[in-house]
């Protein structure tokens, strides 16, 4: 993956991210909050640490352009749903959807 920037539709502002993301390594640099966010991975699954929240995140790769995973900082499940340029998030623990755009 290689972006620079992803537009959050929930806070209405442009994120600033750096990094690479490969089958069995995560590691991005979110400059619009200071984070570092890395960890990794096999088969699908990544063991990530949020650098700013100080917690871990599992995430795991679905079928086609859908995710899993638990925020342990929160306690909650999430799913990701790829789509194109558009990415939509759904926090279980939350109860609601995050929409960004690639």
């Amino acid at each position: 993956m290689s972006k620079s920037s992803i537009f959050d539709y929930s806070a209405e502002v442009h994120r600033s991210l750096t990094g690479t993301i490969t089958h069995v390594r995560a590691s991005v640099h979110d400059h619009t909050t200071g984070a570092q966010i890395s960890g990794s991975g096999a088969g699908g699954s990544y063991n990530l640490f949020h650098y700013g929240h100080g917690s871990h995140i599992s995430l795991n790769k679905e079928s086609g352009g859908n995710y899993s995973g638990f925020d342990y900082a929160t306690g909650s499940h999430f799913s990701i749903t790829v789509s194109g340029n558009n990415v939509t998030v759904y926090d279980y623990g939350a109860g609601r959807h995050y929409q960004y755009s690639l």
